[in-house]
């Protein structure tokens, strides 16, 4: 009964997470236009390492043992995935900041300091704002 639960764990939940965990990656990479593609390819071979265990496992179908070891190879294949999900997210969040704290400082002389603080990658409605606020 206790080796069915784990293999079920093993073979479902880990396999949602991780699709879960990409899913995420993949959204906070294109809101916050970081480069996406060696990002992308790092997941994958995370992916790919992380599920070669299951997959021996299925093919064997060994003894509790093996399970456990098994188990526990998930789990560490797991941790570079929750390590690059963490500095991707930090990543974002420092990026978010560090864009929101050079839009909020506004020198005197605005009008002259905006062409120059233009950033390179800037959504329609922020360079719509900029040409409102100039217009102003």
């Amino acid at each position: 009964m206790v080796v069915v639960v784990v293999m079920v764990v093993v073979m479902v939940i880990i396999p949602i997470a991780i699709v879960i965990i990409v899913v995420i990656v993949i959204v906070i990479m294109v809101v916050m236009m970081i480069p996406i593609v060696p990002i992308i390819i790092i997941v994958v071979v995370i992916v790919i390492i992380s599920i070669i265990p299951i997959v021996i496992m299925v093919v064997m179908m060994i003894p509790i043992v093996a399970i456990v070891i098994v188990v526990s190879i998930v789990i560490i294949s797991i941790v570079p995935v929750v390590v690059v999900v963490a500095v991707v997210i930090i990543a974002a969040v420092v990026g978010m900041v560090s864009t929101a704290t050079s839009r909020t400082y506004q020198p005197s002389n605005q009008h002259h300091m905006d062409y120059h603080f233009q950033l390179p990658i800037e959504s329609t409605k922020q360079r719509f704002d900029l040409k409102r606020r100039r217009n102003k």
